[in-house]
C-alpha cells in the first residue's frame, strides 16, 4: 500500500474491510504501541474532491458523535485525522481517517450467514440486551446511530457485543433522514419507515432496527418480517411487534425498556427445561379479493382518473453528450417508491454552482421516468440567474394552466388563486413538474403540486435550505466531473480517435477546465469545429490563467460563455457578499479559513460567516473542510478579475496586509508554542476591527494548525514578498522555520527562506537580511551542507556587528559552532560557542545559554575533554527543564549518553539514551527519538543484547524511513549485521 505509516505515527499492516465510502485496516499506533484499527475513504474517491468531502464530513460526524461515548457496548474512538497526499498533478491533497479499538472477533452478520435457520434464542436475546445497553448511553448522550444491523454488531470473545460504525451518527439537532445527496441514511432492509422515506428520526428508528436485526438473527430470513421463529412465547411475540411497528409513537419508549423486556423473556426461557423450534404460525387467510403479496400497486387495476386535458410533453431534448452522474441519478431514482404507491408529493432539488450541470441532469434523468408519469410532463426555465429578469411564478403557472388547456379566460389574476388552481388541476394525476434555475425557495413553492402521485424536480444554484425544510425536499448537490468522466465528455464531443491521439494533452485540457462540465463543452466545441486544432494547443492557450476565461468563451453565443455565466450568480449577490466575493480571489493559498477569510474582510469572524455562509449557499464558494473554503479553479480566476474591477488599489493592498499580518501573528503564536522561550521577534501590530490571531495552549495543537495551513503560509510568504510588503515576507518566512525543519518540508524550507532573503534584500534591510541568512544557516547545517552553512552564518554575523545585535550575534556564532564540530574542527567550534555563550548570557537569554552548552558539549568531546562535555551536557538539560523545552532536553540527554558511551561506560549511556527517548513518548517531537534509538540499537548489539538492538533499530527504522534520513543506510546495515549475530539475546 503507498500509504504504508498515516502522519507517521499508524502503521497499516493489512486490510480487514470495507464499505460503501471507506474500507478498514489493521493498524498499529507506533507512539502508544497498541494494536488499533484504521478507517480510510477509499482509494478510487481520494482525488475526488466531492466524494472525499463527504467522507471527510461522514468521519468527522463519527469522531464527534461516538468519541465521548465510553461504554463497554460501544467501539471506542481513539483518534482523527487528516493525512496529507500528493495527487498525480503533485498537489497536496488531504484524506480523513477514524482510529478506532480493535476488536477480534465475528461481526453478528457473519455468524449470520453460517446459520441459515437463525441463531439459539437466549444468545440471541444477550445480544440484544448488550445492543440495547450500548444504545441507551448513545441516545442519552443525543447521538442516533441509525444503521443498526448484524454487519455493524461485533462479538467478541468474551462473549462482549460492541456497536460499530457510527459513521452515519448525528446529534439531535440534525436527525433528517437523508444522507448530504438526498439518500435515506442506514441500510435498505433495516430501516425505519419514516427513515427509509427521509423524514427526520429519532432513537425510535434505532428500535425498528433492532427489532429486524433480533428478527432476523432468530429466523435467518431476508424477507419481510412476519413472524419471529414460533415457540418462545407471546410475550416475545408482543416485543417484537413493538419494535417492528410502523409508526415511532407505537415502538417502545426507550432502550431501556427494550432491555428490560429482553431480560424478562430471557429469564423465562432459561427456566424451561428446553426449546423447541417450531414452524411459524399459519397466516391469516387473504380475502379473495386481495391482491397477491408483493404484487405493485401499478399490476392491482385500479380505477384512473378520467384525463380532461392533452397530456404535455414539455421536457427539453436530453443532451448527447451526457457523461457520468451516476450516483446522483441513482440516489434521485431511489426518491420513488417501487411499487409505485406515493404517499406525498415527491420533491427533489439538484442544487449546484454554474456550468455544474444540473439542467443537463435534470433533463436526463426526466426523460428516463417519464413513463412513471402518464399524465405529463411541464418544464419551465425560472431564469433564476440569467441577465435578463427572472420568470416570476405568476408568468409561469400562466404558461403551465394553459398547457393543461385551462381557458386563458378562466386564469385567475392573483397568484394564490392562480397556485389553487394549478394544485387543483394536478390533484388525483400523476405529472412530473421539472422547474429549472430557481433563485430560491420562494421562487417556486407556488409552482409545487399539492397531492401525492406528483414529482417536482427544481434546479438552483442555490442550496434551498427552505425548501428541504419546509416542503422535505430532497436534495442532490452537484460537484464537477471526476477527470475520467471529463475525459469521456471530451470523446464524445471531439471524438475518440483525436482524444486517444493525445491522451495525456486530454487529461491536461479537462484539468485547466476544472472539469467544469460547461467550460469542458466550449473547450471541445471549438475543437470539434476546428479539426486541424491540436488538443495541446487548447491546453497552452488555457495555461495562461489570467486569460483563461477569454478562452472559454463561444463566438456566436456569449451567453453560454463561462465569465457571463459567473456573472450572472455575481450579480444577484448583496453588496457585502459580492465585495467578499472579489476579495477571496486576492487569496493566494487554495483554501482559506473562517478567521483567516475574516481577516481579509477586515469584518469580525461572526459577519465573515455571514458572508461565506451566503457565498457557499449560491455554489460560488465550496467547503473544503471545518470552517475552511476553496473556490473552483475558474471561479478563482473570475473571483480574482472582480477583484482587480471592482476594488480599487488601496483595498487590495489593505485586504492583503491584513490576511498578511493575521498569518503572521498567528504563525508567531504557533511558533511559541512549538518552541517555549526562543527568540522574541518585533511584530506590527493588528489595526482596525480585524479579528484578533489564533492562540495555542499546546503543541499538538499549534502543530495541527500549521499542518492545517502549512500551503497557504508558504503562498503567503511568496505573495507578500510579490505584493510590497516585504517585511511580512522575510518575518513569516523564519516565523516558518521551527514547523518546517519540526515536519521536515525541507521544499517549502527552502522557498519561504530563499522568497525571505530576497525580499530583505529588494528592501536593504540589515536586520531581515541577518535574521534570515542566520536561519538559512540553520537548515543548511539540518540538511547537512555544513561548510554552506558556515558561509552563511559568517554573512549573517557580518551584518549582525555593522548593527551591534550582541543577541543575534550569538545566533550566528552557535550555526558556526555546530558545522565546525561536524567538521572536525574542534577548536574552532568551542571558541565559536563559547562566544555564543556569552552573547546570550549578556542580555539574558536563558534558552540561547541552554543551546549554546548543549552544542559545546559534543565539541568538547571531539577534543578529548570527557569532563568538560559531561558538565555542559548536564547544565544545558537543566536549563531545558527550567525553559520547559522538551525537545532540547531530550537532545541534551541524548548528548550526556554519547559521552558516556565514548567513555565504554555503557550502563550510563543506555540510562541517558532510554531517559532521552522517554521524554519524547507520546509527543509530537516523538519522531526526533530515531536518532537516539539507533544510538541505544547500535550499543545494544555492541554489548551482546541483540534482542533488544534489534527492536531499537527496527523503531529507528519505522520512524526515520519516512524522512529519507541519512541514517537510513546505516539502520538497515545494523539490522543486517543483528540478523545475522549469534551473541547472548535478552528477552
Amino acid at each position: 500500500m503507498e500509504r504504508a505509516v498515516l502522519v507517521g505515527r499508524y502503521r497499516l499492516d493489512k486490510r480487514l474491510g470495507g464499505g460503501g465510502m471507506g474500507e478498514v485496516w489493521r493498524g498499529f499506533d507506533q507512539v502508544l504501541g497498541r494494536r488499533v484499527a484504521v478507517k480510510l475513504i477509499h482509494a478510487e474517491l481520494r482525488n475526488d474532491a466531492g466524494m472525499a468531502g463527504q467522507a471527510l464530513s461522514r468521519f468527522r460526524r463519527e469522531a464527534t458523535a461516538a468519541a465521548g461515548l465510553n461504554h463497554r457496548n460501544i467501539t471506542t474512538v481513539h483518534d482523527f485525522g487528516e493525512h496529507a497526499y500528493a495527487d498525480r498533478d503533485g498537489r497536496i491533497r488531504l484524506f480523513p481517517f477514524l482510529v478506532l479499538e480493535f476488536l477480534e472477533g465475528s461481526d453478528l452478520g457473519s455468524l449470520l450467514e453460517q446459520a441459515p435457520a437463525g441463531l439459539p434464542v437466549d444468545e440471541v436475546l444477550d445480544w440484544g440486551v448488550q445492543t440495547c445497553e450500548g444504545l441507551a448511553v448513545a441516545h442519552r448522550a443525543g447521538v442516533v446511530h441509525r444503521d443498526i444491523k448484524p454487519a455493524n454488531l461485533m462479538l467478541l470473545p468474551d462473549g462482549t457485543v460492541k456497536i460499530c460504525d457510527f459513521g452515519i451518527a448525528r446529534l439531535p439537532d440534525a436527525t433528517a433522514g437523508l444522507t448530504g445527496c438526498g439518500a435515506p441514511m442506514g441500510t435498505r432492509g433495516y430501516m425505519a419507515p419514516e427513515q427509509e422515506r427521509g423524514r427526520s428520526v429519532d432513537s425510535r428508528a434505532d428500535l425498528y432496527a433492532l427489532g429486524m436485526t433480533l428478527y432476523r438473527l432468530f429466523t435467518g430470513s431476508d424477507g419481510p418480517p412476519r413472524a419471529h421463529r414460533a415457540g418462545n412465547g407471546a410475550d416475545l411475540d408482543d416485543l417484537m411487534a413493538a419494535l417492528l411497528a410502523e409508526t415511532p409513537e407505537q415502538r417502545p419508549a426507550s432502550a431501556e425498556e427494550v432491555a428490560e423486556r429482553l431480560r424478562a423473556i430471557s429469564q423465562r426461557i432459561a427456566g424451561q427445561r428446553h426449546v423447541r423450534g417450531l414452524s411459524p404460525p399459519p397466516l391469516p387467510e387473504r380475502p379473495r379479493d386481495a391482491p397477491e403479496a408483493g404484487t405493485r400497486l401499478e399490476e392491482r387495476a385500479l380505477p384512473r382518473p378520467h384525463r380532461m386535458w392533452p397530456v404535455p410533453r414539455q421536457l427539453p431534448a436530453p443532451s448527447a453528450v451526457f457523461v457520468g452522474r451516476q450516483d446522483a441519478l441513482t440516489t434521485l431514482t431511489g426518491l420513488l417508491p417501487d411499487d409505485g404507491e406515493y404517499q406525498a408529493v415527491v420533491i427533489s432539488a439538484i442544487a449546484g454552482g454554474a456550468g455544474i450541470g444540473k439542467t443537463t441532469l435534470a433533463v436526463h434523468w426526466a426523460h428516463q421516468i417519464a413513463d412513471r408519469f402518464p399524465d405529463g410532463a411541464l418544464f419551465v426555465n425560472l431564469r433564476g440567474y440569467d441577465p435578463a429578469e427572472p420568470l416570476s411564478p405568476l408568468q409561469a403557472l400562466d404558461g403551465f394552466l394553459r398547457a393543461l388547456d385551462v381557458p386563458a379566460t378562466k386564469i385567475p389574476a392573483e397568484l394564490h388563486a392562480r397556485s389553487a388552481l394549478f394544485r387543483s388541476m394536478l390533484a388525483g394525476r400523476r405529472v412530473l413538474v421539472v422547474l429549472d434555475n430557481a433563485a430560491d425557495a420562494e421562487h417556486v413553492r407556488p409552482l409545487l403540486p399539492g397531492t401525492p402521485g406528483c414529482l417536482a424536480l427544481v434546479t438552483s444554484r442555490s442550496y434551498l435550505a427552505g425548501l428541504t425544510t419546509r416542503e422535505g425536499a430532497h436534495r442532490v448537490s452537484l460537484d464537477v466531473l471526476s477527470p475520467e468522466q471529463a475525459v469521456a465528455l471530451l470523446r464524445r464531443t471531439v471524438g475518440v480517435d483525436r482524444v486517444d491521439a493525445e491522451p495525456e494533452q486530454a487529461h491536461e485540457l479537462a484539468r485547466r477546465c476544472g472539469h467544469l462540465p460547461l467550460a469542458l463543452r466550449i473547450a471541445a466545441e471549438r475543437a470539434a469545429s476546428n479539426p486541424h486544432l491540436r488538443l495541446a494547443d487548447l491546453v497552452a492557450e488555457l495555461a495562461d490563467e489570467p486569460r483563461r476565461l477569454d478562452a472559454l468563451t463561444t463566438s456566436d453565443d456569449p451567453t453560454t460563455a463561462v465569465r457571463a455565466v459567473f456573472s450572472w450568480s455575481y450579480n444577484r449577490l448583496p453588496e457585502p457578499a459580492a465585495r467578499a466575493f472579489s476579495l477571496l480571489g486576492l487569496n493566494a493559498g487554495p483554501d482559506i479559513s473562517l478567521q483567516a477569510a475574516a481577516a481579509l474582510f477586515g469584518s469580525s469572524v461572526l459577519q465573515a460567516q455571514r458572508l461565506l455562509d451566503t457565498l457557499t449557499g449560491q455554489h460560488l464558494l465550496q467547503h473544503s473542510g471545518r470552517n475552511r473554503y476553496r473556490y473552483h479553479d475558474l471561479l478563482r480566476d473570475y473571483a480574482a478579475e472582480r477583484a482587480n474591477q471592482d476594488q480599487s488599489p488601496h483595498s487590495r493592498d489593505q485586504a492583503i496586509r491584513r490576511l498578511l499580518t493575521w498569518y503572521l501573528h498567528t504563525a508567531y503564536n504557533g511558533r511559541n508554542a512549538l518552541i517555549p522561550n526562543k527568540w522574541q521577534m518585533t511584530l506590527e501590530k493588528a489595526r482596525g476591527n480585524e479579528p484578533p490571531p489564533a492562540s495555542f495552549t499546546s503543541t499538538g495543537q499549534a502543530l495541527e494548525w500549521f499542518d492545517e495551513e502549512r500551503v497557504n503560509l508558504v503562498a503567503a510568504v511568496c505573495q507578500a514578498a510579490d505584493s510590497g510588503h516585504e517585511t511580512a515576507a522575510w518575518k513569516l518566512a523564519c516565523t516558518l522555520h521551527a514547523f518546517l525543519s519540526l515536519r521536515w518540508h525541507p521544499d517549502d524550507w527552502r522557498t519561504v527562506l530563499d522568497t525571505g532573503l530576497a525580499a530583505a534584500q529588494h528592501q536593504r534591510d540589515k536586520t531581515g537580511q541577518a535574521q534570515v541568512l542566520v536561519t538559512q544557516g540553520e537548515r543548511l547545517y539540518n540538511l547537512g551542507c555544513y561548510e554552506e552553512a558556515i558561509k552563511v552564518a559568517k554573512k549573517a554575523l557580518s551584518l549582525r556587528r555593522q548593527i551591534d545585535d550582541r543577541g543575534s550575534k550569538g545566533g550566528c556564532h552557535n550555526v558556526i559552532g555546530l558545522a565546525c564540530t561536524k567538521l572536525g574542527e574542534f577548536n574552532a567550534a568551542v571558541e565559536h560557542l563559547k562566544q555564543a555563550l556569552l552573547d546570550f548570557q549578556a542580555i539574558s537569554y536563558r534558552r540561547g545559554e541552554g543551546i549554546a552548552l548543549h552544542n559545546l558539549g559534543p565539541a568538547h568531546l571531539g577534543r578529548g575533554d570527557l569532563h568538560d562535555a559531561i558538565d555542559c551536557s548536564r547544565r544545558a538539560a537543566a536549563i531545558f527543564q527550567e525553559t520547559g523545552n522538551l525537545d532540547s532536553y531530550a537532545g541534551a540527554l541524548r548528548r550526556l549518553g554519547n559521552s558516556y558511551r565514548s567513555n565504554r561506560q555503557h550502563d550510563e549511556a543506555i540510562r541517558y539514551y532510554r531517559e532521552s527517548i522517554a521524554a519524547l513518548r507520546g509527543t509530537p517531537f516523538a519522531r526526533w527519538n530515531g536518532e537516539p534509538l539507533v544510538d541505544l540499537g547500535e550499543l545494544y548489539l555492541v554489548t551482546g543484547q541483540v534482542d533488544r538492538g534489534r527492536k531499537c533499530l527496527q523503531e529507528a527504522l519505522t520512524i526515520l524511513a519516512p524522512l529519507d534520513h541519512p541514517r537510513v543506510p546505516e539502520i538497515r546495515s545494523l539490522l543486517a549485521a543483528a540478523k545475522s549475530a549469534s551473541g547472548p539475546t535478552t528477552p
